[in-house]
């Protein structure tokens, strides 16, 4: 290969390279979503966006003697995972490279010359910046399209990062239940007996008391998570960020909240998989795909379910189930045929029986790495 050369992202021009290098490197994968550029812009804007109110990144480029890019990475100092967890994990994220690895150590060895020189002993990856936005390595699955908000990469990253030293940290799961698989009147009866023995009910999220809605179901959602791997607060400012970002594409009817005794203790956040539409903007919203993302919303036939949660105190209840029978009734009536739910845990027994007992199959695995520095 010709000379390579390290390029540390700090100009208009390198940033716009940076955005711009995996629409060009993807050309042609069949099951590639280009993401809206847009939205690229707006979470690896460091001066704006409100993951960086506590956290910092640095972005690298590999370009050979022609000035030609030819990879990409971020190394992520994530200060609210250091206060949580209280040791020196740092991240990397934002990866794509061309299958050389000659370039990818180059690129990997930046960002973890940049956490080490932080004090940062550890490296979580990749993260697009952390575990609560894009997250993980597509291992398995390559033949299916991204559900909206989950990665899809190259095949050969996997050994591209392992090539580097990392192993796995822990697999992310994705199930996928279809109208033919789902097994509802098996578990009708028990969801039954389960609301009428705790005195369950659902509801559909109050669109106009938006804000305190969104801070319940957080409430609710830091509760449920923060004994999980890889979990990491929001704060704030994060929140409103994603309610307004959300708020124009969700479907009220697929948000909702589990209440006992008038109490919410749990939710769950369900929306239609816009990839189905966004696949075909190749990454541009402006000027014509504004219109085909608002007007193509009625030919989705798919969601995703996007996080779910229950207070710790009720989660030897069996209660995950009521929630996604729930979704998906309402998603058959609204003429969703299938549902994605992603990501779970490998090891959260809970959850992957919940998906497995409502005809739930394994059609996509990620994985985070880890590598001591």
């Amino acid at each position: 290969m010709s000379k390579l050369n390290l390029v540390k992202v700090d100009s208009k021009k390198d940033f716009k390279r940076f955005i711009d290098f995996p629409y060009l490197l993807y050309k042609g994968v069949e099951n590639y979503v280009p993401p809206l550029k847009m939205d690229q812009k707006n979470i690896l804007n460091r001066e704006k966006h409100p993951f960086y109110k506590k956290a910092e990144m640095e972005m690298f480029l590999v370009e050979d003697e022609r000035g030609d890019v030819l990879g990409r990475i971020a190394a992520i100092h994530n200060h609210v995972h250091q206060e949580y967890y209280k040791d020196d994990t740092g991240y990397f994220g934002f990866f794509e490279c061309v299958n050389d690895l000659e370039v990818s150590n180059m690129l990997i060895s930046a960002a973890e010359e940049w956490l080490k020189k932080r004090g940062l002993k550890r490296c979580l990856a990749p993260m697009d910046p952390s575990t609560n936005y894009v997250c993980g390595l597509l291992i398995e699955g390559f033949q299916y399209p991204p559900s909206i908000m989950m990665p899809y990469n190259m095949d050969y990253y996997q050994h591209l990062i392992e090539s580097a030293g990392y192993k796995k940290g822990k697999d992310l799961l994705s199930f996928l239940v279809t109208r033919e698989s789902v097994k509802l009147n098996r578990v009708r009866k028990l969801t039954d007996m389960l609301m009428k023995r705790e005195k369950l009910s659902v509801r559909t999220i109050d669109m106009k008391n938006l804000k305190k809605e969104i801070e319940l179901a957080f409430e609710i959602y830091n509760d449920a998570w923060s004994k999980n791997w890889g979990f990491v607060p929001m704060s704030d400012i994060e929140i409103e960020q994603l309610a307004k970002e959300v708020k124009p594409v969700c479907d009220p009817d697929l948000i909702l909240f589990l209440e006992k005794d008038g109490e919410a203790i749990g939710f769950l956040f369900a929306m239609p998989d816009l990839n189905i539409i966004i696949k075909d903007l190749k990454g541009k919203l402006f000027p014509s795909g504004i219109f085909k993302l608002l007007f193509g919303k009625g030919k989705i036939n798919k969601m995703r379910v996007i996080a779910m949660g229950l207070k710790q105190k009720y989660q030897n209840l069996g209660l995950p189930v009521v929630l996604y029978k729930e979704t998906i009734e309402r998603g058959l009536k609204k003429g969703y045929v299938a549902a994605e739910m992603s990501w779970v845990l490998e090891d959260n027994a809970r959850m992957v029986k919940a998906a497995l007992g409502l005809g739930g199959v394994v059609d996509k695995k990620y994985r985070i790495y880890e590598k001591n520095l």
